[in-house]
């Protein structure tokens, strides 16, 4: 039993071991790369052959050589030389190295690693530069000691960049989070010391630039502060700052109505508005002062002020922007469309107005009612009409809210795309902030006639026994006669409800309107009266369908008319 117990531990371990000593190491030379499994325990020289097999090498194998690399810094590290026959465990070759093979001709001899060179890279500072990627900045790569001084180092970046040591600066980035980008350490007080203890390290990038040599005036660079900086610390705040944005082009149709956001631009996100709209006009050929721009798409929020910096917009790398052609609104003003309404002579229930648009564009708000007026009616061509204007909020194809000539545009909750409509009256009006403007028909219930509407102000505190008199007075028929109901929900009114709503009498009756039974709080409310000597006729099977269909046209509602309801269907019209 024991035995046996012992046998099994024995071969456990012994998977164990064997699953422990594999391992996969990445092999490159030129463009071709291999991952290659291997053992902890295979040698150096066996690495050599599979990797040379695996990547098709045809060169005789003392001629090449696998070498460590360093992927982040891009440099060549240790090689192996004398220890052929080691194991990879023992030559510290570990699972996932990255290791290069090196290839050479017979004449020539493998240079050894020295674990005091290292490799840094040189950027000599030119105009126009876009990127800080190694397309853009085109690095000059340099071997060097670490024990190297820096006016040694000096020297030689002398004669690489071609600029006079006296006048030569060079260098090195700073952490994120610090005042500056830019560490300069080619000072006088850094000439004798080490490479080593100025923190140039394996793979740094120096930044080299003429002292003498300006920056050129440029629209893209943003220079915050009034002290002087060198070039490289205005391109790397540049960089810090860069944001790449994509946009659309106006002239170009959506296909399938989906926007493409196909064209792109590099700013500082210093910048403004009106530099981005500088930027987008060159690139579509469309006029700076003709670009709309919104965030966040197609009903995305205008960005009016040009003053504004593009840090504060809550724009972010790669968003997108949507570009508009046509007048851009300022600060002052918002986007609108206005609509005139017009009575209605189609006949037909809870169609009160028909509406013609007349102008969809920014239109300054900030200012009262009665100068918003004058302001459109010059925007339409109606010069001084406007004071004969009604200006009310539009719901759908009714009216509602009557804006005040005396109160400001903002009291009423202006926003982006609001639209409202103004009617034309004969006559200036300036009504009280108590007072309400109410719709009125007349119903004659025995010809089922409906009057074309009429419009009035009532204040809250009228009594109803006020308002007959007033109704008496536009259809003449006698205060005792009447009655008047109001229409829950003039959107849906019918004429063939009436006989169903609660009809009041008014006459002697001192409530008030504002309160039970109409509870009158807002504009645009329907008013139908009735005159109570008119009996009521019951409608046709024919007439309810035809009035239940809402597409039915009524003769004119004048003295000696029946009014009859004809279905269009019954005249032909689909």
């Amino acid at each position: 039993m024991v035995d046996v117990e012992e046998k099994a531990e024995k071969t456990e371990k012994k998977v164990v071991q064997e699953r422990m000593a594999k391992m996969q190491v990445k092999v490159f030379c030129g463009d071709k790369t291999r991952i290659i499994n291997t053992l902890r325990t295979s040698t150096y020289n066996e690495l050599l052959a599979v990797a040379m097999t695996e990547l098709e090498v045809k060169e005789k194998i003392e001629n090449c050589r696998l070498r460590s690399y360093n992927v982040p810094n891009q440099t060549m590290h240790e090689t192996h030389t004398g220890k052929e026959k080691m194991t990879l465990e023992e030559i510290r070759i570990y699972p996932q190295k990255t290791l290069v093979l090196e290839i050479k001709k017979d004449s020539d001899i493998f240079e050894e690693y020295d674990p005091l060179n290292m490799q840094i890279k040189i950027n000599v500072w030119r105009k126009n530069m876009v990127a800080f990627d190694e397309v853009s900045l085109k690095p000059i790569y340099l071997t060097v000691k670490k024990t190297e001084k820096m006016d040694s180092l000096k020297n030689i970046i002398s004669g690489i960049a071609k600029i006079v040591k006296e006048r030569l600066v060079i260098g090195k980035k700073l952490p994120m989070g610090n005042l500056h980008c830019l560490e300069i350490i080619s000072g006088k007080e850094n000439a004798d010391k080490t490479l080593a203890s100025l923190r140039v390290n394996e793979g740094i990038n120096l930044y080299v630039e003429d002292a003498e040599e300006k920056y050129p005036v440029s629209e893209e660079a943003v220079i915050l502060s009034g002290e002087e900086k060198c070039k490289w610390e205005i391109e790397l705040e540049m960089e810090k700052n860069r944001y790449t944005l994509k946009f659309n082009n106006p002239r170009e149709s959506p296909v399938d109505l989906v926007v493409d956001y196909k064209y792109y631009t590099n700013i500082d996100r210093r910048q403004t508005i009106d530099f981005l709209k500088f930027k987008i006009s060159k690139e579509l050929g469309i006029p700076k002062e003709k670009i709309i721009l919104r965030r966040g798409g197609v009903h995305g929020l205008e960005m009016k002020n040009d003053l504004t910096v593009i840090k504060d917009t809550h724009f972010y790398n790669m968003a997108c922007v949507f570009v508009e052609e046509g007048t851009p609104a300022s600060i002052y003003q918002n986007r609108l469309t206005i609509f005139e309404a017009i009575p209605s002579v189609k006949g037909i229930d809870n169609c009160y107005y028909e509406f013609a648009s007349v102008y969809t564009g920014p239109i300054t708000t900030s200012c009262t009612v009665g100068d918003f007026k004058e302001q459109l009616a010059a925007q339409i061509g109606r010069e001084g009409k406007g004071k004969y204007m009604r200006l009310r909020e539009k719901n759908s194809d009714k009216l509602t809210k009557v804006y005040h000539n005396k109160k400001l545009m903002d009291h009423y909750n202006i926003f982006e795309g609001k639209q409202l409509a103004f009617q034309m009256i004969s006559e200036m009006e300036d009504p009280k902030e108590e007072e309400f403007l109410v719709m009125l028909q007349f119903w004659d219930p025995d010809k089922w006639t409906l009057t074309p509407v009429k419009e009035l102000y009532v204040e809250k505190s009228c009594t109803l026994a006020l308002f007959a008199g007033l109704i008496s007075s536009i259809y003449d028929i006698p205060a005792s006669n009447i009655m008047c109901c109001k229409i829950a929900s003039a959107w849906s009114f019918s004429r063939i409800q009436l006989p169903h709503e609660l009809w009041y009498k008014l006459e002697g009756n001192d409530g008030y309107i504002g309160s039970s039974p109409f509870f009158l709080a807002t504009d645009g409310s329907l008013f139908v009266v009735k005159n109570t000597d008119v009996k009521e006729r019951e409608l046709s099977e024919e007439e309810k369908k035809a009035y239940a269909a809402f597409d039915y046209e009524i003769g004119p509602a004048i003295k000696g008319s029946t009014g009859a309801a004809v279905s269009k269907k019954e005249k032909g019209i689909v």
